[in-house]
């Protein structure tokens, strides 16, 4: 996993290994479904105010739906789908595993 910043945005990019690549889940479905899907996940909590209550969770499947959450709450007991942050996201699977990339805006 690699994690870039400038003044623009802030870039994520990882790779999951996986040895059967054919086998990794790809259900399709709407933005900010991801916690129902049978899909791969990847996602990242950012807690801004380093408070270890409040934060965002940004969550890309291997089918490529996003979801966004504003997270409250000690452990991040609730959050919000409803909000929407300005991200982009992209994946890709290949012989290794697959691959996200993420720009938060």
């Amino acid at each position: 996993m690699r994690v870039l910043y400038d003044d623009d945005a802030l870039y994520i990019a990882a790779r999951m290994i996986d040895p059967e690549p054919d086998k990794i889940l790809t259900e399709l479905g709407l933005r900010d479904s991801g916690n129902n899907l049978n899909a791969d996940l990847f996602w990242i909590d950012i807690n801004p105010f380093d408070d270890g209550i409040n934060g965002f969770r940004f969550q890309v499947s291997a089918s490529g739906v996003q979801t966004d959450i504003n997270i409250s709450g000690a452990g991040g007991s609730r959050g919000d789908v409803n909000w929407d942050a300005v991200w982009l996201s992209d994946v890709g699977i290949d012989e290794e595993g697959w691959i996200v990339e993420v720009k938060i805006l």
